[in-house]
């Protein structure tokens, strides 16, 4: 219909063109209202066209809107999935990770210290006898084991030990 239409409206304008070659002309021979078919057609398919785009206008405002409700839930759920996996990981483990990286007592027999240094000795916090002190940790080059040394004497009373921190960087004077 648009293509008939246009094709009408503009032998009506065309002063070259022959209405007979119009297809509206049947329709415009039988007209007795006085007005111009075509015109009359073509502003009804204005009209018409003109209601689809608001309602599809109207259905795009919704859709966008509706688009960024949906937004901000999931980004709402991202943040509770992201709470309740900690809290998961929390409960599984049983500690967080700040309380894992806390220097904490280990009890000799739980597990030994991990490392000794190069020169065969390795120094802990530990724990014997109701008292601390800075001792030397170390494995007998002869039977292979394991010994804290306080002030260079062998402590068999030692329960507990705490890694040292690491020294704390000395700045070059320059």
């Amino acid at each position: 219909m648009c293509d008939e239409l246009i094709i009408a409206l503009r032998t009506c304008v065309d002063k070259d063109k022959d209405c007979f070659e119009c297809p509206y002309y049947e329709r415009c021979m039988n007209n007795t209202s006085g007005k111009l078919v075509p015109m009359v057609d073509a502003a009804d398919a204005i009209e018409e066209l003109s209601r689809e785009y608001e309602s599809i206008a109207k259905s795009l405002t919704e859709s966008v809107e509706l688009v960024d409700k949906l937004h901000k839930q999931i980004e709402e759920l991202q943040k509770q999935v992201a709470y309740w996996q900690a809290q998961l990981t929390k409960s599984m483990c049983g500690e967080t990770l700040a309380e894992l990286e806390k220097p904490r007592w280990i009890p000799v027999t739980e597990e030994p210290p991990l490392k000794v240094g190069d020169d065969g000795y390795n120094g802990y916090l530990v724990y014997a006898k109701g008292y601390y002190e800075v001792a030397d940790y170390t494995i007998d080059k002869f039977d292979n084991a394991p010994y804290f040394h306080v002030n260079g004497e062998y402590e068999p009373t030692v329960t507990h030990f705490m890694p040292l921190p690491e020294p704390p960087e000395e700045k070059s004077k320059g």
